[in-house]
């Protein structure tokens, strides 16, 4: 009876205490795991805000300027122009190896991209798709899936430029902007 009347021991709540206490030693470890995984979802945001405050909203690839979106960051200049959005999804900009295409050539390469990808398929699963921007055609093939991998590429013609976005359709409409934004 004299237990239940004693008052209740405060000594573990004191900075004494809780230095003492295994609770101190076990607290990090969850912090420090859920702080990486945290990482993975709020690091490509916070990375991109760092480059936009360093380089602006606007990238350079071959002569023209690209606007890129809040949320979205340049990674590989040297290599292309990759845009990323996060680790999953990334609009490639890069020099195609058969060179310069003219309308016609670029038009035939999207018609044969097309039968390509439609061999084996429904045809309605890739459908040809056409921005125009400031003098500079994209002539693309996009793949209607909900998937991550789905395809989407374009060639322009008068350049020797090939575009690809990984990620499916996470990043399609940020895409298209970036594209369309080209001067």
């Amino acid at each position: 009876m004299e237990d239940a009347l004693r008052p209740a021991d405060h000594r573990k709540w004191t900075l004494r205490g809780l230095m003492s206490s295994t609770a101190v030693w076990l607290i990090p470890f969850p912090l420090i795991y859920f702080g990486i995984l945290g990482w993975g979802t709020i690091g490509d945001p916070v990375k991109a805000l760092l480059w936009h405050a360093r380089h602006g909203n606007h990238v350079r690839f071959a002569g023209h300027s690209f606007r890129v979106p809040l949320l979205w960051r340049s990674i590989d200049p040297n290599r292309g122009e990759i845009l990323r959005l996060s680790s999953r999804v990334q609009l490639n900009l890069d020099h195609a190896i058969g060179g310069v295409r003219n309308q016609q050539q670029a038009e035939a390469f999207q018609k044969q991209m097309l039968a390509t990808y439609r061999q084996g398929v429904e045809e309605s699963r890739f459908v040809t798709e056409n921005i125009r921007a400031h003098g500079i055609s994209f002539l693309c093939v996009r793949e209607e899936s909900r998937e991550p991998w789905a395809l989407y590429e374009c060639v322009a013609p008068g350049t020797d430029w090939q575009v690809g976005l990984t990620g499916g359709p996470a990043g399609l409409n940020d895409a298209r902007q970036i594209l369309a934004s080209v001067q």
